[in-house]
């Protein structure tokens, strides 16, 4: 074990459920094959289907303003990279309290799955297929009673996939957070997080450490060979589905191995903490 084989060099380690992350999807908009069937019922055509999707754009973005008037809530922009979702909701918390409710709203321009018209030029059918683009999220940050500070993500583009953390899981997190996801979507799919952290007393402890693992992570424990180790056969669909990714940012260097929806990911803070975080798909009974 790490801890034990490191134990002289620690303050103190602590593993935890740090969070549960699930994703809501609508059954008849989650795939672009489904979609497909959207226009043609209402008289459009495939090629005009961002016609079709402009609207409900607008209506998801009256409604988040809708719900910030009735709350008292401004909606802040967040149009700079370098700004951290954490740290804006933390200044609001440090005057509002922390008393349940809506707490903060933000804007923020990222990446999202979308969809685009496709003509297959051997049969001349005519169908949408899976695509990525841009499109402006809204950020809902809010105090559960049970979960403590929580938040809900919603893309103004198709398909609108949710995607909502829980912090602070309880026993009751199944049953609250499936009765509020399956409102709005009727296919949830949670997630869990677990992480554990290593508070080291020194920088001189935690330097090389992490430059070796960091070093073996890119050039022998990469996703592929993982996965190779576990028997998985490398087809050209998994590929799209695992990868690897090193960066180094003011607070350290990270390194993320992802399969789907697994992921794991070590990271260092100032040289002082080295935190390892695992992210897997539950199964979960359907609620009755």
């Amino acid at each position: 074990m790490l801890t034990e084989r490191r134990a002289p060099k620690l303050h103190g380690a602590w593993s935890c459920c740090d969070r549960i992350i699930v994703t809501g999807r609508l059954p008849g908009a989650c795939y672009a094959g489904a979609t497909t069937g959207f226009p043609y019922p209402r008289g459009m055509r495939i090629f005009v289907y961002p016609k079709f999707a402009q609207p409900l754009r607008e209506r998801i973005r009256e409604r988040a303003q809708e719900v910030c008037a009735a709350n008292g809530v401004s909606i802040e922009h967040v149009n700079k990279s370098h700004l951290r979702k954490q740290e804006l909701v933390a200044r609001v918390l440090a005057v509002r309290g922390d008393a349940p409710g809506l707490v903060h709203v933000l804007w923020a321009m990222q990446s999202c799955p979308s969809y685009k018209p496709w003509l297959d030029k051997s049969n001349g059918h005519i169908f949408l297929r899976g695509d990525t683009g841009k499109c402006l999220h809204c950020y809902f940050y809010f105090i559960d009673e049970a979960f403590g500070l929580c938040f809900l993500r919603v893309p103004t583009w198709a398909p609108f996939g949710l995607h909502s953390s829980i912090a602070t899981p309880t026993a009751r997190w199944r049953a609250r957070s499936g009765v509020r996801a399956s409102s709005s979507c009727r296919r949830t799919t949670p997630s869990c997080a677990s992480s554990t952290e290593l508070m080291f007393r020194s920088e001189q402890s935690l330097v090389p450490l992490d430059d070796a693992i960091s070093r073996q992570a890119v050039l022998a424990a990469d996703a592929p060979c993982v996965a190779g180790f576990l028997g998985q056969k490398i087809t050209p669909a998994l590929a799209a589905e695992i990868g690897s990714r090193l960066s180094t940012r003011i607070q350290g260097r990270c390194i993320k191995h992802r399969m789907g929806a697994a992921g794991v990911k070590v990271c260092d803070t100032f040289s002082r903490v080295l935190r390892i975080e695992t992210t897997v798909t539950c199964l979960v009974p359907a609620l009755p």
